[in-house]
Parts: C-alpha cells; sequence; structure tokens
C-alpha cells in the first residue's frame, strides 16, 4: 500500500494530536515545517536515497521556527501512529528516521544556542567572548607556525550625538550600518567585534600596518565615520589584552590629535621598545 500524501498525513497528524489527552499543541502549529518533517519521514519508509539528508533538513527547518525541538519530539508517538498503516504494530526503519529527526534537531539547538551567546544581538558580529576565543586560537597558531597578527580597537565616531538629537533607535541603525560596511570591506580571514556601545575590535591575521590602512581607508570612504588604533602581535604586545592596551592609548591619539597624533604615539612606542 503506497504511503498517504503529505497533506493527508499533515491533517490526520493535526486531528490525533488535538484529540489526544484533550491536548492542543502549546504553539500555533508550524504547516510548512511539519509538512518537511513528514515528507522526510515518507522519504525514509520508501527507502528514498536522500531520505537521511532530508530528514537533516527537517531538523534545521524546524529549529528554524524557534520552536524547541522537544515540542517536536512531544508529538512522536502521534505522528507514528498516524504514518503506521493500520493492523501495523510499528515500522523499525520510521522509529530509526525518528530518532535521527530528533537526534540532529537538538544537535542544531544547541549548537544555534552556542553560537547566539557568541554573537552581538544588534550587529551579529562576534562579542567579547567570541573576541578572546578567536584571538586564543589565532595566537596559538602564531605560536606554532610564525606570523603577525593586527589588532585593531575602533571607535564609531558620533553615536552619542546621533542618540541625542535622533534617539537610541537611530543609532541602532547607525551601528548595524556601520558592522554592514565593516564585513564589506575585511577579508575572509579577518573577524570582526562589537565589544561596547560604540566601540568594536577587529583581528587582521598576517596584515601589516599599511594593509590595515587601507582596509580603514575603505572603510572611511564608505562610511560611517570611525576613529582607529592598531597594535601588532607579537612584535608591539605579547597578547590579546595588551594589544588592546596600546591600540587604545593609540586610538585616543588619533581621536585628539588625528592621523599625525596616532603615527607618532606609534613611533614613540616602538622607540620605547627599542631602547
Amino acid at each position: 500500500m503506497a504511503p498517504p500524501e503529505v497533506p493527508v498525513v499533515l491533517q490526520r497528524w493535526r486531528t490525533a494530536w488535538a484529540g489526544a489527552e484533550g491536548r492542543v499543541p502549546a504553539a500555533p502549529w508550524p504547516e510548512a515545517p511539519a509538512a518537511v518533517v513528514v515528507e522526510a519521514l515518507l522519504a525514509a519508509m520508501e527507502g528514498r536515497a536522500d531520505a537521511a539528508a532530508q530528514l537533516d533538513r527537517a531538523a534545521s527547518v524546524w529549529v528554524d521556527t524557534r520552536l524547541s525541538p522537544a515540542t517536536l519530539v512531544e508529538q512522536f508517538p502521534v505522528l507514528r501512529a498516524t504514518l503506521t498503516p493500520p493492523g501495523v504494530c510499528g515500522s523499525q526503519v520510521l522509529d530509526e528516521a525518528l530518532d535521527r529527526l530528533a537526534a540532529r534537531a537538538f544537535r542544531l539547538a544547541v549548537d544555534r544556542a552556542t553560537d547566539a551567546a557568541r554573537r552581538d544581538p544588534l550587529t551579529g558580529l562576534g562579542n567579547r567572548r567570541a573576541l578572546e576565543e578567536t584571538a586564543g586560537a589565532l595566537l596559538a597558531r602564531l605560536a606554532r607556525h610564525g606570523g603577525r597578527l593586527t589588532v585593531a580597537l575602533v571607535d564609531l565616531d558620533g553615536l552619542k550625538q546621533v542618540n541625542d538629537r535622533l534617539g537610541h533607535m537611530a543609532g541602532d541603525r547607525l551601528l548595524v550600518e556601520f558592522a554592514d560596511r565593516l564585513r564589506a570591506v575585511l577579508r575572509a580571514s579577518d573577524h570582526a567585534f562589537r565589544v561596547g556601545g560604540d566601540e568594536f575590535v577587529v583581528l587582521l591575521p598576517g596584515a601589516t600596518p599599511e594593509g590595515a590602512d587601507h582596509v580603514f581607508r575603505r572603510l572611511r570612504q564608505q562610511g560611517p565615520a570611525c576613529s582607529r588604533g592598531l597594535a601588532l602581535v607579537p612584535d608591539e604586545a605579547p597578547d590579546l589584552e595588551t594589544a588592546l592596551r596600546l591600540a587604545d592609548r593609540r586610538l585616543y591619539a588619533a581621536k585628539t590629535g588625528g592621523r599625525a597624533g596616532e603615527l607618532a604615539s606609534r613611533g614613540d612606542d616602538r622607540d620605547r621598545q627599542g631602547a
């Protein structure tokens, strides 16, 4: 007997769930994701070659709804009964497909929660936790293979004035715009983080100060305006915190004395190191 069509299964599943022990879904029924789930399970029952890929996609689609995977798994007994032909006690293929779907959904939910904990919710850039983890990995690679890492501390100019004049929603839009511009000028190997209200850190593996200057010239051409201070690891600083302190001094010099101030600060620091 051929398996039922997806819309038929969906209707039976919904009806059976609503009538089971008086329960109703805790959230509006996500019909489109549920259809993807049913299609994947039918593919597994039919033994189609792409069944595993469909189950993985169904798990991803379900997690995208932001409903807990537990919400889906709670409905599995009803779904199993809906998909099992009358008079058949169960199906090993179906049970294995449900197990794979549940395991994949829970794994994705955990991975996405972990990723969300490392991201600034407004701009989508990494946060301070992500900065420390990424810098740690890059510095460990430098220790093994050599090379340099340019650390840039960046301030978005004028954010306070925008917030005061136009409100914080306008300030938030400016931050998002700046983050988007920053992504656009960076290489695939570079990393950007928002670590404060208007404060960003950029890690540029292998970049010279001149190469970093080129990146920020492009950024200034696209706007919004920003100021930055640079530090080199390991040439000028042995670790991230030391590099950030040095970059902060140079950022202050750049904001108070312009480009000449930053260059003078960089030269003074190098002179002191060589003394």
